[in-house]
């Protein structure tokens, strides 16, 4: 059985607004901790984590609507809000309710988890490679070209190969990701009506540099812990992040991860769980 299979097995669906949303939860030892997945992909590019984690913590990981295993409806409106009060019914499901939680993000979700973040919905937080200051990141022209005019064109033309390849190339040297892990994220993408909505998908990008302000304010004036985490080797420019980051939050902690890529949750999982921890006794101290 698949990584993937054992993943969707043990999950698990709940309603919100008329659609389906899968996630997966543990009651762990610790406290909350939300885990929200980026651009390709679903919870499952936690799975790595998850054992480490569900011993710890009492996680929860969804697929974020039109991600993964969730529901994927055409003309939805796929922006920052509607995924950070995703986030938020997924938090009172899991028995957080209208308090705080410890948040784990990547790539895309980290700027969902900076819009909870100006909810103040968040205990901590750990981001890993992506959009958490917008604009920093430079996307490659695919994914530059899909927010354009050519971005429903191209969609019909979504080839696994090249598709695969291109993730591949996102990795770093130390950990490169394996056939089941470009067969996973290719599946969680196209499942389900996956390439119509990609163009909608791909506004992310636009609703997150008109909301910069916002974003970077609750980066900069919030009082908790957070920490960012890069992959060294991620040609998504983890240099040109670092240095916004530190421009938007000086002092606050970087840990950078050597030949590892655009993809820490499935390159490096000991240091992802490893931040984790550190994240957690901050919130405690």
């Amino acid at each position: 059985m698949s990584s993937l299979e054992t993943w969707y097995r043990a999950g698990e669906t709940m309603p919100w607004r008329g659609h389906r949303i899968f996630l997966r939860r543990a009651q762990g030892a610790g406290p909350p901790l939300l885990l929200i997945h980026g651009v390709p992909g679903g919870g499952w590019v936690w799975h790595r984590v998850w054992p480490a984690l569900a011993e710890r913590f009492s996680p929860v990981a969804l697929d974020l609507i039109g991600f993964g295993f969730s529901d994927k409806p055409p003309g939805f409106r796929y922006d920052l809000n509607a995924y950070a009060d995703l986030c938020e019914a997924v938090m009172a499901e899991a028995g957080a309710g209208g308090g705080k939680v410890l948040v784990l993000a990547h790539d895309h979700g980290d700027a969902v988890a900076a819009e909870l973040l100006a909810r103040g919905r968040v205990a901590g937080a750990v981001f890993l490679n992506g959009g958490v200051v917008p604009g920093a990141d430079r996307p490659p022209l695919m994914l530059r070209l899909m927010t354009g005019r050519l971005g429903r064109p191209l969609t019909r033309v979504l080839v696994k190969r090249p598709f695969q390849s291109r993730l591949a190339a996102m990795a770093g040297p130390a950990a490169p990701l394996s056939a089941d892990d470009l067969e996973a994220l290719w599946s969680l993408t196209v499942r389900g009506g996956g390439r119509r909505i990609m163009p909608s998908l791909m506004t992310y990008r636009a609703d997150r540099l008109a909301r910069r302000d916002r974003l970077t304010a609750a980066l900069r004036d919030a009082a908790v812990p957070l920490h960012l985490v890069l992959g060294a080797e991620d040609p998504l420019d983890a240099g040109a992040l670092r240095a916004a980051w530190q421009e938007a939050r000086p002092g606050a902690p970087v840990t950078d991860l050597p030949g590892i890529g655009h993809f820490p949750p499935l390159e490096a999982p000991d240091a992802v769980t490893a931040a984790v921890d550190a994240l957690a006794e901050a919130v405690r101290a």
